[in-house]
């Protein structure tokens, strides 16, 4: 799980497929995921691991 506090980041899906996250968004990422991150703004982020 992460919140973006600042910034924004672009995490793009091996199929091509992309999401944009900017401040205030939540989002969660499923442990093995395959995505390329894309840091467009300088980010500030709170985020949580859990197995």
């Amino acid at each position: 799980m992460m919140t973006v506090i600042s910034g924004s980041v672009t995490l793009t899906h091996p199929d091509g497929g992309a999401e944009t996250f900017t401040a205030g968004d939540t989002f969660f990422i499923k442990k093995g995921s395959k995505l390329i991150w894309e840091i467009t703004e300088k980010l500030r982020k709170y985020y949580m691991i859990v197995s």
